[in-house]
Order: structure tokens, then sequence, then C-alpha cells
């Protein structure tokens, strides 16, 4: 977080994404060696896990790190952190699509807590901009019990995330 917040490069969602995949598998390589798991590795099962591998490179590492990093410097971090809430029922709607797997009516009560937490989370956001709008001088009560005034706007503008 030093580098990146010294460095400028916490505006350019590209290098950000992968100075973090770097450091995290350059990591998770360094903890399986120390721990052991080289020794556990068949050759069928690193044929087999070529394609996942390919899938989590590509759509994870090249596409949703950086649209998520440009996301955080576009709109509130509260609003683009409902992205995470999202993902699993988008898998949820990719797996029963692509691979037929059985959704049940618990996994969709699942679901529709889920898709309720972000609309909540959307609508509360929208209702706190407004009122403080209405009256920028008058704190506004949040949910949480922080109250945001105009000392914290002068702050960060934009209410947006920058690693300045």
């Amino acid at each position: 977080m030093v580098v990146v917040s010294r460095s400028g490069i916490g505006r350019r969602p590209i290098p950000v994404t992968s100075l973090q995949t770097l450091v995290g598998g350059g990591l998770q390589i360094v903890v399986g060696l120390v721990t052991g798991e080289a020794a556990h590795v068949v050759p069928h099962q690193l044929v087999s896990a070529i394609p996942v591998f390919a899938y989590l490179v590509v759509v994870s590492s090249l596409i949703g790190f950086p649209l998520l990093t440009w996301l955080l410097s576009e709109v509130p971090v509260h609003i683009a952190n409902t992205a995470s809430y999202v993902a699993p029922v988008i898998a949820l709607g990719l797996g029963w699509l692509l691979l037929a797997e059985q959704i049940t009516p618990r996994t969709l009560g699942g679901v529709a807590v889920i898709l309720v937490g972000v609309v909540l989370i959307v609508w509360s956001s929208s209702a706190a901009r407004r009122a403080a709008e209405a009256d920028p001088e008058a704190p506004v009560e949040l949910e949480d019990g922080n109250r945001l005034d105009h000392t914290a706007e002068m702050a960060c503008p934009s209410g947006r995330f920058t690693a300045a």
C-alpha cells in the first residue's frame, strides 16, 4: 500500500492489478513450497488444472480486477463493493445456464437476501446523498452511527477512492 500511495500507480487500474497479482501469487508459491505442497503434485492433476488456471488468469486477473479497481476510482467505495455481493449470484446463474446445476428454493432465498441487501446499500447511499445536497452544511447521520458532514466532503469531495 505504501508503494501504491506514494508512486501514483493507484490511479491506474492495470498496474495496480498486476502488482497485486504478482505479490499475491508469489506469496502463495512461497507458502506452498514451505509447507511441502510440491511433493503432493501429480502430473495428470496439472493437465486438468490448465483450463481452470487460464480462465482465472483471463477472467479474474485481466478483466475482473482492473474493472473493480476502475470502479473504485469512479464511484463511492460502498457502491463498488456491491459487486462482491452480486458476483456469486452471477456465478450461480452461469452454473445453472452452462453446467445445468440445480438451483433449490433455499438457494433462491439466499439470492433474494443478497439482492435485497445490495438494493438497500445503493438506496441508502442515494438517500444520504440527497439529504446532503438539500442542506450541504447540515451533518447527515449514517446508519452505522457515524456522521457525514461538510468537512469530510472537503477531505474527499467526490466521496470516491483515490490512492494519492
